[in-house]
């Protein structure tokens, strides 16, 4: 068999075993009550493989299922809904992502080192050609005496749009498979119940006592982890805008004071991301790996170690911005930024956009299903 009939077996090896497990799980209904996972199964008791999908993505992965269940191993029904779930998004990214299967030369850790070498030897380059005199011992802390200001912006977003346009097929090609007939990806009240879903995380509190994804013990350490690292995240994106307005709009050149709002946004997000990067990394021993899969586990591990990374080094950034290591820290969390956009759709990271289309979808079903209900009893 060819490399691409043997993925093609696994994957309907793993459906098939979804199917099996999940006609279990809806004849039981225990869990009914824990998540959004167990009504839409039983909206779609005969799941297809888009369907199961769907499921796979709004799973937030609590646990909770599996310490409540009295069908996991060792009973003959060997139900393990989190690795099962796990095993389908693994099949729903490589399916929906371009490309589709990358050499082996260029993938994994040694893909990540590669290109980071890349974009530091890019980096030099373009400060070596377009950078002032001395923009390798330069202590102004203007990032434009280091870089040429159009060369960095254009090498930048060229690496920005890849990733942003790869993974937005991505996702849009998800949507048009799990979308019900006549569903429409431009309904703005949906959108907002579904952005308000994912800004309190509503879905990670399993059967409400918090998740049992560490030691099959409820708690909301998980929880709090992730609100920290989707804030701060969501703070150093704030505070790169806030910078592109005073420049382009105000005509305020970097560097900014330490108490200019770029400056304020950028420290306390990246806080926020760090620290809940490390609560989360934490947490991952004390885990059950029976529960995901090898490459699942190995993704979280990756993706909370470079946030972490990219987090410091951007730390660094502004500690050293008036010495002379200021140019070589700059470069390295640069590369580091140019390295997170071009591999972020193929990082762990995109599963922030699929399931954010599987909660939109989920609101979707609801709604058109609650509508149904109150047409047949008014």
């Amino acid at each position: 068999m060819t490399t691409s009939e043997v993925d093609t077996a696994k994957g309907g090896a793993i459906f098939t075993e979804g199917r099996r497990q999940l006609a279990i799980c809806n004849a039981c209904r225990y869990c009914a009550g824990y998540c959004p996972v167990w009504p839409a199964m039983e909206r779609h008791p005969s799941p297809s493989r888009e369907e199961m999908e769907q499921l796979a993505n709004l799973c937030h992965d609590c646990r909770d299922c599996y310490t409540a269940c009295m069908y996991t191993p060792p009973h003959e029904f060997a139900l393990n809904p989190p690795k099962l779930f796990a095993e389908i998004r693994e099949e729903t990214y490589d399916r929906y992502i371009f490309p589709f299967k990358l050499p082996r030369a260029i993938s994994g850790i040694r893909g990540l080192v590669l290109i980071f070498i890349l974009c530091l030897l890019s980096l030099f380059g373009i400060g070596y050609f377009f950078g002032t005199e001395n923009w390798l011992t330069t202590s102004s802390g203007q990032i434009y005496d280091v870089f040429g200001h159009v060369a960095l912006v254009l090498v930048m977003s060229a690496c920005l749009i890849y990733g942003l346009v790869v993974t937005t097929v991505g996702t849009v090609k998800f949507w048009h498979a799990i979308r019900s007939e006549g569903s429409s990806l431009f309904n703005f009240s949906n959108w907002r119940k579904t952005v308000s879903d994912i800004l309190v995380l509503r879905h990670m509190s399993g059967g409400q006592e918090g998740c049992s994804y560490v030691g099959g013990e409820p708690s909301s350490k998980r929880k709090v982890g992730h609100q920290l690292l989707m804030y701060g995240f969501i703070g150093t994106f704030l505070a790169t805008v806030c910078a592109a307005f005073m420049q382009y709009v105000l005509g305020m050149m970097p560097p900014y004071s330490l108490l200019s709002v770029p400056v304020i946004l950028g420290s306390v997000g990246g806080l926020a991301a760090l620290i809940g990067s490390i609560i989360l990394m934490a947490l991952k021993p004390k885990t059950d790996r029976k529960e995901t899969t090898e490459r699942m586990w190995q993704a979280d591990h990756s993706l909370l170690g470079g946030l972490m990374a990219l987090m410091l080094s951007g730390f660094l950034v502004t500690v050293f911005r008036g010495g002379a290591v200021f140019p070589s820290v700059l470069v390295l969390h640069i590369a580091m930024v140019a390295t997170a956009f071009l591999v972020f759709p193929r990082t762990k990271f995109v599963h922030l956009f699929f399931r954010a289309i599987s909660i939109y979808q989920d609101n979707l079903e609801v709604r058109a299903h609650m509508q149904a209900l109150q047409a047949k009893n008014g």
